[in-house]
């Protein structure tokens, strides 16, 4: 079995290119603590309370987050993306409704290269953007980060579709947008909480933990982080199709918020 400490732990093991906790109690380095990507924090408020909140139990209690004033807060990160597939995952608690294209997570290169994962035109429901494609940002997955209250949320993009995720507290949504992503070169570099490129697409709140990663996640992949970033003592029961010659199934396994620790496989060997 694998055990996960807490959320970080569970990023990690997933393989990220970069992955900034956004927890810095001073100075103004973002850390990078997989990649060396490390970034530079403009006029945010560092150690933001409220995070992790009580749905979060799967996050360390001095994780305190970046605040985000809307008007001109960002992190500017070395970190520049190439291909047509990715995921961006990150933490988020918005102050207010949210300018159109606000960025909790952007790429910003020249031309056509450019990804992100951001606020639609209403401010309200989530977008993401692939090779500045009206096909990805026109898509609306007709969901949204409550006010004031801290919610998982993702995008997961692969060459032929991509699927977005919100977490507020509920349980897991997704929606698929069936399109052709194209190819993004040297897109970036990264900026978190802002788009320095627009004047107003700054992001007004909380965000915490993003990741980035070079592939698409699945979302048994997605649903692991999410479950792992709100572990309580409940018990988890996984589908089980098959019964190898040399295996019994483990019927359940506990995730248990005094250990954080997650039973990943469903089977126990045999010796």
């Amino acid at each position: 079995y694998a055990c996960l400490t807490n959320f970080a732990s569970a990023v990690t093991t997933d393989g990220p290119l970069a992955f900034w906790r956004l927890n810095e109690s001073s100075g103004t380095t973002a850390y990078d603590s997989v990649g060396g990507y490390n970034g530079t924090n403009k006029n945010v408020t560092l150690n933001v309370s409220g995070d992790p909140p009580p749905t979060f139990a799967g996050l360390p209690t001095n994780n305190l987050p970046y605040g985000f004033n809307g008007l001109s807060s960002y992190v500017q990160t070395p970190l520049k993306l190439s291909g047509n597939q990715g995921t961006f995952v990150a933490l988020v608690n918005p102050s207010a409704t949210e300018a159109s294209g606000a960025a909790i997570c952007v790429a910003r290169g020249s031309g056509s290269s450019v990804c992100a994962l951001d606020m639609q035109g209403d401010g309200v429901n989530l977008q993401y953007v692939w090779a500045n494609d009206s096909g990805t940002w026109n898509f609306n997955p007709g969901f949204a980060p409550p006010l004031k209250q801290w919610s998982f949320v993702a995008v997961s993009v692969s060459p032929t579709y991509a699927v977005m995720y919100l977490d507020s507290g509920s349980g897991l949504r997704s929606a698929t947008n069936s399109h052709t992503h194209g190819t993004v070169t040297a897109a970036g570099p990264i900026t978190l909480g802002g788009d320095p490129s627009f004047s107003t697409r700054y992001y007004n709140g909380g965000i915490a933990d993003v990741a980035v990663f070079n592939y698409p996640l699945t979302p048994a992949q997605i649903a692991a982080l999410d479950q792992v970033s709100r572990l309580t003592n409940q018990v988890l029961s996984p589908p089980l199709n098959f019964q190898p010659t040399h295996y019994r199934p483990l019927p359940q396994f506990t995730a248990n918020v005094a250990t954080n620790c997650l039973l990943l496989d469903g089977f126990w060997k045999i010796n």
